[in-house]
């Protein structure tokens, strides 16, 4: 008998274990998320946004911005204006392909504005957003700005925990942009 009930519970490990490798749920078990794709040699680097993989980037985020809010709360920005001298267009390489993208703006009034961070969802939980933001940061810092603003979407619960933890604090409207229920507007002194 006590043999059975281990020949069964070695059958029922072994038909866990294949259920796992399958991808198929578990009857009252958690399940386990599928392996994150790799991201090995991961470098950030400037990069035209007109490219056609940079490009392709931006078009998904507009889409996701618009399955979000309406026309009137996306303060979207055009490729060929993103690829002009007051932008510092930025993505993560990973041997030689684009995992994700951010920019941002040189204002007159002195501070940058981060603009089109944006991490596809095959490549989250890597970080990737935290280390496009150092470097934005960063060359912000060497170009002089003793400031930087960005304003994101209240539905963007990931990106607002984000911004938080590295010290951006809400703020009012700036620039033109109007007061707008969907958004939310942040600073951060550097």
């Amino acid at each position: 008998m006590h043999t059975q009930k281990k020949d069964e519970n070695k059958e029922k490990i072994l038909d866990t274990n294949q259920r796992r490798r399958q991808n198929r749920p578990l009857r009252g078990a958690l399940l386990i998320p599928p392996a994150l794709p790799a991201v090995a040699d991961l470098s950030i680097e400037p990069v035209d946004p007109r490219s056609p993989a940079i490009a392709r980037m931006i078009s998904d985020l507009d889409e996701f911005q618009a399955s979000l809010y309406p026309p009137e709360s996306n303060h979207l920005v055009d490729i060929q204006k993103l690829a002009g001298k007051d932008y510092y267009f930025i993505a993560a390489m990973d041997r030689g392909k684009s995992r994700a993208i951010a920019s941002f703006i040189r204002m007159s009034a002195g501070y940058a504005e981060i603009k089109r961070l944006y991490v596809p969802k095959k490549y989250r939980g890597h970080k990737l957003a935290s280390r496009l933001m150092d470097a934005l940061e960063k060359k912000a810092i060497e170009e002089g700005f003793g400031e930087v603003r960005l304003e994101t979407g209240i539905y963007q619960q990931a990106a607002i925990v984000l911004y938080e933890k590295r010290g951006y604090k809400k703020i009012n409207p700036f620039g033109s942009y109007k007061e707008d229920p969907l958004s939310i507007f942040m600073s951060k002194k550097l």
